[in-house]
């Protein structure tokens, strides 16, 4: 009889381990994701960070993007971190769905309010070691395009490269130019209105001693009238010294 009652026990046991297991490995991912800035502007570079999302059943393989809440994937990545650049102002849901092993998503959905800057600024890179690598002794080019969203006067935009570093400019896209100490400077006397696009592009010459890692350029884009600004310009990438 004892035998019987403990059989009994063992067999619920295992069922209710079983349905536990059933159960765990039917549980969809765990979504979640910051924005930061929080309440960016149209010059910012947002990072969207869904480091927090967990997978139950199984890992975390796939990331699907839509940053502009008209249902189709922007971008899809195994990566939990993403940079993103809000060209127009307004309210945008950013959407993100997280897929595990299994094939199984969980999507969630936030609303991110952007406002316009006096001036959007975006550096991009061209490098043989496509996307931001470079070889220390090589060479790569750089373009600053700066939107124009509201009328400026005297507008600058200033360039600071690592020590050693030598730059030589290839289109100052109407601006004057010079130089002073390791900073290239561009300023454009004449009033820029809104809707203007501003481009300069110039070479940079990385020296053979200079120390291998992650290099990140800074620049500054500003205006004294008619509205006073002192922006940041933002590169999408870090430069990777090789």
């Amino acid at each position: 009889m004892l035998q019987i009652r403990f059989l009994k026990r063992v067999i619920i046991l295992s069922v209710v381990v079983s349905l536990s297991v059933v159960a765990l490995a039917m549980q969809p991912p765990q979504v979640a994701f910051t924005v930061e800035p929080a309440a960016p502007s149209t010059n910012d570079l947002v990072l969207l960070d869904a480091s927090t999302s967990v997978g139950e059943a199984a890992p975390l393989v796939d990331y699907e993007w839509d940053f502009n809440g008209d249902g189709l994937v922007d971008l899809s990545t195994d990566q939990p971190q993403v940079s993103y650049f809000f060209d127009e102002s307004g309210v945008f849901d950013v959407s993100l769905t997280v897929i595990d092993a299994s094939g199984t998503g969980t999507s969630l959905s936030q609303s991110v309010t952007v406002s316009l800057a006096p001036v959007s600024a975006r550096r991009t890179f061209e490098m043989t070691l496509m996307p931001n690598r470079v070889l220390a002794g090589g060479s790569f080019f750089v373009t600053v395009t700066v939107w124009i969203n509201e009328s400026a006067s005297g507008m600058g935009l200033a360039e600071t490269l690592p020590p050693d570093w030598r730059a030589r400019p290839l289109d100052d896209g109407g601006a004057i130019f010079k130089r002073a100490q390791d900073a290239l400077q561009w300023l454009w006397p004449q009033t820029l209105n809104a809707g203007q696009t501003v481009t300069v592009r110039y070479e940079i010459s990385v020296p053979e001693t200079a120390s291998k890692g992650t290099v990140n350029l800074q620049g500054t884009v500003s205006s004294f009238s008619p509205m006073r600004f002192n922006l940041p310009v933002h590169s999408a990438f870090s430069i990777e010294v090789l």
